[in-house]
Formats: structure tokens, sequence, C-alpha cells
């Protein structure tokens, strides 16, 4: 791998934090080559999801995607996709502000991930299968510790923030020190700490969480 760009996309930052407006799922239409995605299980305006505003329909199965330009409570339309019954779908409900906004948030915090990475010269080899995913978690966890998530999360509190960026730092940390088996063949001393994270989207759970991580502190 290179360590350039980001470790993670836009629509991957708003599945992680965003409290509502991502929808994933299949084209239940039984048909062949439509041109508009059908899903009877979801209400899309409902979800949010607006036509004409750059928000971008993704058909998994075809490896395909497009922004949509039309939307009904069960169906939607975007430039360039076609579908057929069974197709896997998922979209954000971001605009293309708000995914260029993420885009830059993933790209800076990425910086320290790729220096971590390059301090065990771990940019140029083939990674682990695991690797991709944690990498992409640290860089999502990393760009909304350090700034505000701009798709409808509450404002984080300052605990939290403290709480996400502890935890960033320690996985950066375990990879500049050669504690994870980046590359394919390689051997570590440790392995990804994916337990240490707690997340909430209510003042309730975040309190609670706060009390759990100071009871951890020596």
């Amino acid at each position: 791998m290179t360590c350039s760009g980001s470790l993670a996309l836009p629509w991957q930052f708003a599945a992680f934090w965003c409290v509502s407006g991502y929808v994933t799922g299949i084209d239940r239409s039984g048909l062949l080559a439509q041109a508009f995605l059908t899903d009877t299980q979801v209400n899309f305006v409902n979800a949010s999801i607006r036509p004409n505003e750059g928000m971008v329909l993704y058909n998994i199965t075809q490896n395909t995607s497009g922004p949509v330009t039309a939307v009904t409570a069960t169906t939607l339309t975007a430039t360039g996709v076609t579908w057929n019954g069974g197709d896997a779908y998922r979209i954000a409900a971001l605009n293309a502000s708000e995914q260029s906004t993420i885009q830059m948030y993933l790209d800076i915090t990425a910086g320290d991930i790729f220096a971590a990475l390059a301090a065990m010269n771990n940019c140029n080899c083939t990674w682990q299968s695991w690797v991709p995913n944690f990498l992409a978690k640290i860089n999502i966890i990393e760009a909304a510790a350090f700034y505000e998530c701009p798709c409808g999360s509450p404002r984080m509190s300052d605990e939290r923030q403290e709480v996400l960026l502890n935890w960033a730092t320690t996985q950066l940390e375990k990879l500049r020190s050669g504690d994870f088996a980046i590359c394919e063949g390689d051997t570590s001393k440790s392995y990804p700490a994916y337990g240490s994270i707690e997340l909430a989207h209510t003042l309730w759970s975040e309190a609670e969480i706060i009390g759990h991580y100071n009871e951890r502190l020596p």
C-alpha cells in the first residue's frame, strides 16, 4: 500500500457517527436493468435523502455509483446507475458540501496514521487483511474528535473528545512502535485494541461512558 490520500470515505464516516440518514439494503423490484432502485422496506424521504444535492447512491453489487436525481418514499434514481432485483445498495444523507468537508477532515488526520506507519517502513508492503478496516477506524475516530461532525450528530462533549483522542493516540503509538503486524508475513507484540471505545448518542449514555472511563484511570 501507499501512504497517501485517506483511509476512509465520507459514507463510512457517516455510517459510524451520524444518528440518521445512512441506509443500506437491496433492490426489491424483482426486475432487471431498472433505471431506479426500489426498496419497499425503507422510506427514503423520512431518511432525509434528497435529490440534486450531491448525495451519492452506490450499487454495491455492480460496483457503480452516481448522484441522486429523484426520490420517492420507496425509490431512488441516480445518474448512471441501473438495478437488478437483489442488488445491494448504500447511501448516506450527505450533500456535496458535507462530503467534501468530511473528506478534508479524513485527509488531514490520515497524515498522523501515515507518519506512524512510515516510522516502521509499513507504507510499501502488502497489508494484512484486517489492516485497512482498523486504520479506517482510527481515521474516522480521529477526524471526528478533532473536527465537529457535519452530518447530524450532537456536538460531542470535551470529555468524550478526550476519550476518543486518547484512544487514537494509543493506536498511533502502537503503530509507530511496531506493536501491530501490519505487513503480510510479519509478527507483532500486540493486537488492535478494539474494545477500549464506547459510543453514545444520548446525554445519559455519554455520561455513563465517561464514568466508566474515569473508573479505569489509575
